[in-house]
């Protein structure tokens, strides 16, 4: 099996549980937060090279997932537009960057990144955020494409910190938890910076 098909294996396994407990919400999503912030938290540490790195990563993984649970009791719409937002980011920016290629990104951080694959990833997060808010049939929907465009840049601003403190500890992902995908960390590094955002934005809209 190959890397991609691994990574393809373990994603469609997983996502659909996800997805089935951001559905149910309450203490089942809560829980599911916190149980994978504290794996995340463990490969920080694994990461962070001081005290007060170590300190940082409470802060870290603590915030996003606070802010997660509560913009899932905001509803529906506003956790499914962060998550999906963030997973179409990176989407969008694989099969952009490997079409069209270009100049890099970040090359000194994150040699594979384009600036291609930025733009590929803010109109796959404008398209179905503006189509949640679309479904959902949610006031001003048509902002939701520029917000989804703008996550897109904060979740690939968060990618690429995390892609930082990898290559500074010399590993190539934070953990190994997820075939295919390594740790965590790897699969979440976007939504940690996304998720404060958005829900910022969703206070000050209500």
């Amino acid at each position: 099996m190959t890397p991609l098909q691994q990574r393809a294996l373990t994603a469609a396994i997983l996502a659909p549980l996800f997805l089935f407990a951001v559905y149910l919400g309450d203490v089942i999503f809560a829980v599911m937060i916190v149980a994978i912030s504290l794996i995340g938290f463990a490969e920080w540490l694994g990461l962070a090279r001081t005290g007060g790195e170590k300190i940082l990563g409470l802060f870290y993984l603590g915030l996003p997932a606070f802010c997660l649970i509560w913009l899932r009791q905001q509803g529906l719409a506003p956790i499914l537009m962060v998550i999906l937002a963030v997973w179409l980011t990176d989407t969008g920016a694989y099969f952009a960057g490997r079409h069209f290629g270009g100049p890099k990104l970040a090359p000194k951080i994150s040699p594979n990144k384009t600036w291609s694959g930025l733009i590929g990833g803010m109109v796959a997060a404008a398209l179905v955020t503006g189509l949640v808010a679309l479904a959902f049939r949610l006031e001003i929907w048509g902002v939701y494409f520029g917000v989804g465009a703008m996550l897109a840049v904060i979740a690939q601003i968060g990618d690429l910190f995390e892609s930082h403190m990898k290559r500074r500890a010399g590993v190539k992902d934070s953990g190994k938890i997820m075939p295919g995908h390594g740790g965590v960390l790897d699969r979440i590094d976007g939504l940690l910076s996304a998720a404060p955002c958005f829900a910022l934005f969703v206070w000050l809209m209500a």
